[in-house]
Order: C-alpha cells, then structure tokens, then sequence
C-alpha cells in the first residue's frame, strides 16, 4: 500500500465507484468482468482515478485486441485507446581512447610524444509505431493504463468544503455526477466480441486530512516496526480520491 507525505491543511474528496450494467444475480462488489473467454479487472484507487485495467486470457488460443475500435467513454465524451503515436527510445554511451600521438593538434594545442585520452560518444535511437492491435497470448494477461476520471473536486452545497467530521452524499446511476465506461473490441479465433464495462460514481465523501490516514506501527517479518507510517484509510479497488489544500478553488 502506498504511504503519502500531505501538510496539515490538505482535504480530500473519496468517491466511491460502482459498476452500472450488472445482472441482479451479480452482487460483487468489485469492479471485475469476466465471460468465458476473459477476465477484466480495475483497480482505479490513485489520486484522480487511473481506469486502467487488466486483462485476463482465459483460453488456449490469442486474443487481439483491436484499440482502434476500442475507447473510454466520460460522461458522454469518448476518447480513442488508438492514437497512432510513435515513441522514440534514444541511447548513447561514451569510451575513453587513449593513444600516443606525434604532432597531433587538438583544440588548437600542439601534442608531441604524449599520451592523449580523448572522450568518444555514440548513439543510436530507436522508434517504435503504436500498434492498433494488442495480442494477449493464452493463459496470460497484459495490463492498459491510460486515461483518468478527474483532478479537481465536484462542488456540491450538500459538501462542506472544510469539513469538521466526514461528509458522505450518496447517487444513484441517474444522478451520479461521474459515469464512465470502456467498450473494448477483441477476437477470438477469427470471432470478434464487443465487450462494454460501465461505471459510476455512487458517493462522494469529503474529510480532513487526520480522517483520511490511519497513523500505526506496522509489522515486518512478524516484528514490530518501531516507527509509525501512514496508511489509507478508505484505500479500496473501487474508491478513487482528489486532494485539496485550504484556499484552494
């Protein structure tokens, strides 16, 4: 779990976020798809929500996924998982040369009868092409991070801003103020599937910064530690969080 360093001042607005298109026979509570074929999972706990996810293979046989048919849908506006980017990865290295030279000019200086150590570099770069296809071979998974749910507070009268104790306000799908969702495309032995995972935000809680941490002696190894550190104390898998300062919009 992550440890954090905040000043005293700090706030914090936790949202707690549900998955949407569910059967009633489906009461998890974690933010998991799964068909026969594969295995979705989110984890958006971070500051301002990360919605990446991870993909699970099930089968014996690859499955492409087609980003250029795939996108992350926010209250509405849809974004590309396909940006057609290149990425350029550049490397150099340096040697040191040593030779003795007769009436060799360098910078202008006459050398005679001396050894020279000279410093020579070289590099090389490499450009990668995004691909528009993601294969996850069999039996295995591939993790897709890319996009996040929001930076800034949600205003709401029924909030405080500086709140004394915890604040909750709760939403239903209709009313939620943040709804988002990933429609994913892939194929499976030459059968393509259309997969769309939807979620949002069912509450939001706004508290200080002594409610947001738990302060304890952690263990390591069966041992004690004899120093304190902080933890999360709402941390959960379906639960993102935006931090504020006093003073701050």
């Amino acid at each position: 779990m992550l440890f954090m360093s905040c000043i005293s001042t700090s706030y914090f607005q936790i949202y707690q976020v549900e998955r949407s298109n569910v059967s009633p026979a489906d009461n998890s509570s974690d933010l998991t798809f799964e068909d026969s074929n594969c295995k979705i999972i989110y984890n958006i706990w971070s500051k301002g929500g990360k919605t990446g996810f991870t993909f699970e293979n099930k089968t014996d046989s690859d499955i492409y996924i087609k980003l250029n048919k795939s996108h992350y849908i926010l209250n509405g506006f849809a974004y590309d998982y396909y940006q057609n980017r290149t990425y350029t990865n550049s490397q150099s290295s340096a040697v040191s040369a040593s030779a003795a030279v007769n009436n060799l000019n360098i910078n202008k200086n006459q050398v005679n009868g001396k050894s020279v150590t000279a410093g020579l570099s070289s590099g090389y770069s490499v450009s990668i092409t995004e691909d528009s296809v993601l294969c996850i071979p069999s039996k295995s998974m591939k993790s897709i991070s890319e996009f996040s749910l929001r930076n800034e507070r949600i205003l709401d009268c029924d909030l405080s801003k500086y709140p004394q104790r915890i604040q909750t306000k709760l939403f239903d799908a209709e009313k939620t103020p943040l709804s988002f969702s990933n429609r994913l495309t892939y194929e499976l032995n030459g059968v393509v599937v259309r997969v769309n995972n939807e979620f949002y935000v069912s509450s939001i809680t706004n508290c200080s910064y002594d409610e947001f941490y738990d302060v304890g002696y952690r263990s390591t190894c069966g041992k004690k530690n004899s120093y304190p550190t902080k933890t999360f104390k709402y941390y959960s898998p379906s639960k993102f969080y935006v931090e504020y300062n006093y003073g701050n919009y």
